[in-house]
């Protein structure tokens, strides 16, 4: 029965508004629901109070009535009983009143008012018999009468209000039970009305939320699917539609960056692979002209300055296609060292006379991040930094270290800085200073997303006239390989 309540529930999709329309229509109702019954509740200990003040007034009156009878028992003042009969008499006029105008169905106030009449009678016959009598005997029949008729009406009475009594203290009792049930079904409504509201409201705005920042700082993980059959659930698979294409989009991106870069890389990698062929082809040219010279030591050194020579234009291509090769990302134990040695060849024909290029990193610094992706940070980050410098002379400067369980690696420069209005915005895309057609503005927003993929942050320094430093936080302890 509850699986099939659930596949019910599943049938009928609602949105977010309906549920809670529907949610607050139910405690609505609820709320209407035990106002009405406290309300009932309350009307009915009312009504019995004022039944039962009417029938202690009552009960009063006879009480008087009897205290009458007992003042002609010690005084025989016939007198007496006739006041005692007109509070009877008015003690009638009530009963017959809340018997008519009262709501009480209760039989005893019928039988109290055949009690009250049989009471008067008694009285009033012996008022008539001995009106006149001077010697009223103290043990008649008829006193005897009398007063077994008024203890009857008073005890009847007396019973009456005790019931009521016991109906009020019922109704109390009753009203208390109310309440307190009142107050566990409200306390649990507001429980199941907070917990609908974070199960379908807030976690879902949570998630979504979270995935914004994720897609802000670059991360395009796909949100968990939900399965609330509302507007949430329908958001959430367009978000996660938009991140695979943003994840498409970013990969494309990057890769558009790095061919951007090669084409600046170009010439330099041009001039680098030119002096090595330069030095092969004098080496053969002399190695003909002396062949024939029989000094084979040096033609062997010849060859081997020729091999060299090979050799190092194999490391630069080797590099070249490292670097524009299209990988996924993958986390590996690296000489940082090492890398930003392999990724500067890849400049040195870019580098002007006037600028000089140091490393200030250990020779042992192993750190564990995604070369080919960290190779395109720096090399983005120190070509920013040559064309700071444009044609003035000054030192650009790599630096990398460990800080308690994170990798450091900065890229500073003695340039003319950046402009304060424009350090908050150097890291939007299509952001740039650069003239038309030199720049797209894309570059430090794809370092950006590279270094949050590692789970890190990129942070920069700068004061116009006192250079800038780029500074890469890279977490050791908590990467996880994707």
């Amino acid at each position: 029965m509850v699986l099939g309540l659930k596949n019910l529930a599943m049938k009928i999709k609602l949105s977010i508004r309906q549920k809670i329309i529907i949610t607050f229509l139910i405690l609505f109702f609820i709320v209407i629901l035990v106002s009405l019954l406290s309300f009932f509740n309350y009307s009915n200990l009312n009504q019995t109070i004022h039944i039962l003040e009417k029938k202690e007034a009552l009960l009063n009156n006879i009480l008087e009535a009897r205290r009458y009878e007992k003042n002609f028992f010690i005084s025989y003042d016939i007198k007496n009983l006739i006041i005692a009969k007109s509070f009877i008499e008015k003690s009638e006029d009530q009963l017959e009143n809340i018997i008519l105008t009262e709501k009480d169905n209760d039989n005893i106030l019928s039988q109290e008012l055949l009690f009250l009449k049989q009471y008067k009678d008694a009285i009033s016959n012996f008022i008539n018999k001995n009106k006149n009598n001077k010697n009223i005997k103290t043990n008649s029949k008829e006193i005897h009468d009398i007063r077994e008729k008024g203890r009857k009406a008073t005890v009847f009475l007396e019973k009456a209000i005790s019931k009521r009594r016991k109906t009020i203290q019922h109704i109390i009792n009753q009203s208390r039970n109310f309440l307190f049930i009142t107050i566990i079904t409200f306390i649990s409504l507001a429980i199941i009305t907070f917990l609908f509201l974070l199960k379908n409201v807030t976690k879902p705005l949570k998630n979504i939320e979270e995935a914004i920042q994720k897609i802000v700082s670059g991360d395009y993980d796909k949100l968990p699917n939900i399965q609330t059959g509302d507007e949430f659930e329908n958001l959430v698979k367009n978000i996660n539609y938009l991140l695979t294409e943003m994840r498409l989009r970013n990969k494309q991106l990057l890769q558009k960056e790095k061919m951007a870069a090669l084409g600046t890389l170009t010439s330099g990698v041009a001039h680098e692979i030119n002096n090595p062929l330069n030095n092969i082809s004098t080496s053969l040219q002399i190695l003909l002209e002396e062949i024939d010279a029989g000094d084979k030591k040096y033609q062997q050194e010849l060859l081997q300055e020729s091999l060299n020579q090979v050799d190092r234009a194999k490391e630069i291509v080797r590099n070249l296609l490292e670097f524009s090769r299209e990988t996924s990302f993958s986390l590996k134990n690296i000489n940082f060292k090492q890398l930003v040695q392999n990724t500067l060849k890849l400049i040195q024909g870019e580098v002007p006379t006037h600028i000089q290029l140091e490393i200030d990193i250990p020779s042992d610094l192993e750190v564990k991040i995604d070369p080919r992706r960290i190779q395109q940070v720096i090399l983005n980050l120190v070509l920013n930094a040559i064309q700071a410098l444009d044609k003035k002379e000054g030192t650009i400067t790599v630096a990398g270290f460990k800080k308690k369980n994170n990798f450091i690696f900065e890229v500073k420069d003695s340039g003319p800085g950046i402009p304060k209005e424009n350090l908050s915005k150097i890291f939007d895309p299509f952001f740039t200073t650069k003239d038309v057609g030199k720049g797209s503005g894309l570059g430090l927003a794809v370092c950006q997303g590279i270094i949050s993929q590692h789970g890190g942050k990129i942070e920069v320094q700068s004061k116009e006239g006192q250079g800038t430093t780029f500074s890469v936080i890279i977490p050791q302890d908590n990467i996880v390989e994707s």
